[in-house]
């Protein structure tokens, strides 16, 4: 299974960011990276350039072995335990701003 996540920073957060020197979407991916080593992928990448909006990040998830199938066959619970991990890492740096 796979979850995908566009999070945008730049109305809560983005005078903080930009206090930090971070003024796009590709610094603010490399900074989550380096800082904390959370991977995600700049907006640009997804064809919203800078010029038009700046911190948007999207974050996904691919987890296969957590799949719990059932006896029909079709897909039962899955362990989101992960990606809750995931942005728990992601709240604690931005509280850290």
């Amino acid at each position: 299974a796979a979850w995908y996540f566009m999070l945008d920073f730049e109305h809560k957060y983005g005078k903080k960011l930009k206090s930090r020197g971070i003024n796009t979407s590709s610094q603010l991916a490399r900074s989550l990276v380096e800082d904390v080593g959370f991977i995600s992928v700049s907006a640009e990448h997804f064809g919203i350039r800078s010029e038009q909006k700046n911190f948007i990040l999207r974050y996904s998830y691919v987890e296969i072995k957590d799949i719990h199938v059932g006896r029909d066959g079709k897909a039962g619970q899955y362990d989101y335990s992960k990606i809750k991990e995931g942005l728990h890492v992601l709240g604690k740096w931005l509280q850290d701003l």
